[in-house]
């Protein structure tokens, strides 16, 4: 069954969102996660996920899960995913993670799509400009 309430995730520093209720596109942005020492950043994030569900009241979250690699970048964002899976289950809302290249294979056919080619995509199959990569990724999620 597909949840009625769809809230879509595109983690990182520049925080991208999509919102869609019954297959219909409800909202989109990117949102930037102020960029202090880790614990307040996470807080923050714990913050703004906590808002999102409390004025959207999604059934279910989809992110888009981080690439694990050797770096700052990587923990970070394994962070994020952490808080994330966390705040899901105190909202008590279903969550499920998606590759990368799966996101992009859905939305353009290439699962190694440029982020130009995500954008360009998303402006075709939802007739409108996404304004970053960021929020262009979460709303390739909805495909």
């Amino acid at each position: 069954m597909i949840p009625s309430r769809l809230l879509t995730i595109d983690l990182g520093v520049n925080t991208g969102w999509s919102f869609s209720v019954d297959c219909v596109l409800d909202g989109f942005g990117t949102d930037k996660v102020i960029e202090t020492d880790t614990l307040t950043r996470l807080q923050v994030w714990r913050d703004w996920l906590d808002r999102m569900i409390q004025s959207m009241k999604p059934d279910m979250i989809i992110y888009e899960r981080p690439f694990m690699s050797h770096n700052a970048a990587s923990v970070s964002l394994l962070n994020q995913q952490g808080v994330l899976l966390l705040v899901a289950s105190d909202w008590k809302v279903d969550i499920m993670g998606v590759a990368v290249p799966t996101i992009k294979k859905a939305t353009t056919q290439n699962g190694r799509a440029s982020k130009g080619e995500m954008i360009d995509m998303v402006k075709f199959l939802f007739g409108v400009d996404p304004g970053t990569e960021h929020a262009a990724d979460a709303l390739g999620i909805l495909c």
